[in-house]
């Protein structure tokens, strides 16, 4: 939150007098301002049960890198399934939260589950908690 009310000051600061700074009074601008901190916290959290999960930090990161950034980009191939699965992924889901409105009802394009802001960052939460769990057990076990 820190680092995104710098940015914010400092956009005032340069960008306010030509019109281009971020309406803070939009309450879209300011869901995704918060979003912001919101969505690394909960991708951090992530990273971390499936670190705590794997217990090999190559392995670890390759996997977040993975789900976040490669699988969601195969929710493209025309196979419905695949399809149906893809918003409800953690990097696509909790990034719902970091778009407009007008994006993120054309971000789909008709397949599958339409997700609002709120409803993928609570995705994502369902992802950190299940995974948060899981992992505590799994510590528990291997190292009593």
């Amino acid at each position: 939150m820190v680092a995104v009310g710098l940015s914010v000051a400092v956009m005032q600061l340069f960008l306010g007098s030509k019109g281009l700074a971020p309406d803070l009074g939009d309450s879209q601008t300011v869901r995704i301002l918060i979003g912001t901190a919101l969505y690394l916290t909960a991708i951090a959290l992530f990273a971390f049960a499936i670190g705590a999960l794997l217990r090999h930090s190559a392995g670890a990161l390759a996997t977040v890198l993975g789900l976040l950034l490669v699988v969601p980009t195969l929710g493209v191939i025309p196979w419905r399934p695949l399809q149906l699965i893809t918003p409800f992924l953690p990097g696509a889901a909790g990034s719902k939260i970091l778009l407009p409105t007008q994006i993120n009802a054309m971000s789909q394009g008709g397949v599958g589950a339409v997700l609002g802001p709120w409803q993928g960052y609570a995705v994502l939460l369902a992802w950190v908690a299940v995974l948060l769990t899981v992992a505590a057990v799994l510590l528990r076990r291997r190292n009593a």
